[in-house]
């Protein structure tokens, strides 16, 4: 199953190191025609979850570095320059090398070398992705208990806003009824509240039936039993594209608007989420410039922080760009809504 070759690989990728220290890994997925993972994103026109090659990524240097991969993390930048489909061959390259700490030194957070882990990724010989992921170094400070996400008193209520008082807003009906995730790749629960064009309270429940852990032994130490970084990620992604498009919804892909993924800025998985938890993902419009969504938030487990996100670019295009072929020159000058590079950076930024 392709879920087993992104979020575990079977064996550490080619190693090499440079004479100044970096190491470079280099790897390969190929990605099933049919696979069960690809038949909820999207039906009808199946394409690789953008955060599950994160989640790739980040496995290939957690095993590199003999790291913990349910550590925290920050997930400073993922540029996604064209979708990755079915059939497709993807190529990994990842360089780590050592970095200053991300922030001053301090009497809890002593001056030791973080770890960069820069990837490039090549889908049937075109870029497809680049993602930069920061591992801290020296021992984490766990994220301590926090009042629980929702409202402002710490409580959380569960009435939701909607223009339609005839269907509750947060049932999966809805959610189904708005984007094109499905099942085994629809993580979003319940909408528990939402206020269309400002903000977005929704709810994951994780369970030991996730496919993430089918094929674990039962011997498997109690670490490997996290959630998925790229699956927390992506969760929180698909509240964000709801409320993206609660107002303007399209469950297909085949016709209207297709909300792509465009990029992530900024990103920190705080502290690991395991079986038995509900995960609330908070989640805010940044800029609503139309096509394009900026959007940022964060998630509590438990009332702990378990994610902090700090940028989040979907782009709104039309079904078409799906169904265009790549240009095959791979110079990577198109991005995965059909916008250039230099449209693509300054959506980024948030300068519009």
């Amino acid at each position: 199953m392709l879920i087993n070759q992104l979020f575990d690989p079977p064996e550490l990728p080619d190693r090499t190191v440079e004479q100044d220290g970096t190491v470079l890994l280099h790897g390969k997925v190929g990605i099933p025609v049919t696979d069960p993972l690809l038949d909820g994103h999207y039906p009808g026109f199946p394409l690789v979850p953008g955060l599950f090659l994160v989640q790739h990524v980040h496995a290939l240097a957690s095993t590199a570095l003999e790291r913990r991969a349910d550590l925290p993390l920050v997930l400073e930048k993922a540029r996604f320059l064209r979708p990755v489909r079915a059939g497709e061959q993807v190529l990994v390259t990842v360089r780590l090398t050592s970095a200053g700490p991300a922030g001053p030194a301090g009497p809890d957070t002593p001056a030791t070398l973080d770890t960069l882990a820069t990837a490039e990724l090549r889908a049937d010989g075109q870029p497809a992705a680049e993602f930069r992921i920061r591992y801290p170094g020296g021992t984490p400070v766990q994220a301590g208990p926090t009042g629980t996400a929702g409202t402002g008193d710490g409580t959380t209520t569960d009435t939701t806003t909607t223009g339609d008082a005839t269907e509750p807003a947060g049932t999966l009906h809805r959610i189904k009824a708005t984007i094109p995730h499905r099942h085994p790749v629809l993580l979003v629960d319940r909408v528990v509240e939402v206020e269309p064009g400002s903000r977005l309270l929704a709810r994951k429940a994780v369970t030991a039936a996730e496919p993430c852990y089918a094929w674990l032994d039962d011997d498997a130490p109690a670490e490997r039993y996290a959630y998925p970084a790229g699956q927390l990620l992506e969760s929180w992604a698909q509240a964000a594209v709801l409320l993206a498009c609660w107002q303007r919804p399209n469950p297909y892909v085949l016709t209207g608007k297709v909300a792509l993924l465009a990029a992530v800025k900024d990103s920190r998985v705080l502290a690991a989420v395991h079986p038995g938890q509900v995960v609330e993902h908070q989640v805010r419009i940044v800029r609503d410039l139309g096509d394009t969504v900026i959007l940022g938030g964060s998630s509590t487990a438990d009332g702990r922080p378990v994610l902090a996100v700090g940028q989040f670019t979907v782009a709104l295009r039309g079904a078409e760009v799906l169904r265009a072929e790549p240009t095959g020159d791979g110079t990577g000058d198109r991005t995965a809504d059909g916008s250039s590079d230099r449209t693509d950076d300054r959506t980024n930024d948030g300068e519009g």
